[in-house]
């Protein structure tokens, strides 16, 4: 199954090009020229991660390299985000979806739902409803036909977007942040 790489720090956290296009080269020597690399419009694909969602001096908005398709992920994907409005053209490649999900003719990104306040962070879940978000994305981006859809943030416990149960290392089983148990 062909995998492709998403960069992000170097442009939302660093705030520079000159490492974005470091971690692109690094990428490009060890990984996007194997025959297992997924390829997007005839070029290797190179996820783009950047605070297109809330960052007003975003540094790299519109970086791009030749050898690449690069195409463009952010934090909360939200299609009354104005912030993200001349983005939505080519869909986002991942991370927190807000249903109903910004949509394409390219990608349609689906994911369980978001909960990361037991970090100490200041979000705004987004309720999994015992499934049925989940289930509700996945009617919607399949009815869209879109030549992608995206399964943002698969099985991270970080992000709190797992759907896969954990295996406890050791009495008591996993719980994850809703209290359910996850063993």
């Amino acid at each position: 199954m062909p995998s492709a790489i998403a960069l992000g720090y170097a442009l939302w956290g660093a705030h520079s090009l000159d490492a974005q296009a470091s971690d692109a080269q690094y990428v490009w020597d060890h990984y996007a020229q194997h025959q297992s690399y997924f390829m997007w419009k005839g070029k290797p694909l190179l996820v783009t991660h950047n605070g297109y969602d809330n960052d007003p001096n975003i540094v790299g908005a519109d970086w791009t390299d030749g050898r690449f398709s690069v195409e463009r992920a952010t934090g909360a994907v939200d299609a009354t985000n104005p912030m993200l409005q001349p983005y939505f053209a080519d869909g986002f490649w991942g991370w927190v979806q807000k249903f109903p999900q910004p949509t394409s003719g390219e990608t349609v990104g689906v994911m369980p739902g978001w909960d990361r306040k037991h970090l100490g962070e200041a979000t705004t879940p987004i309720d999994r409803e015992n499934g049925a978000l989940y289930i509700r994305e996945w009617l919607r981006a399949i009815s869209l036909h879109p030549k992608n859809i995206i399964i943002s943030s698969w099985n991270d416990f970080g992000e709190e977007t797992a759907i896969e149960p954990a295996t406890a290392v050791s009495a008591p089983a996993w719980i994850d942040s809703y209290g359910s148990r996850c063993a």
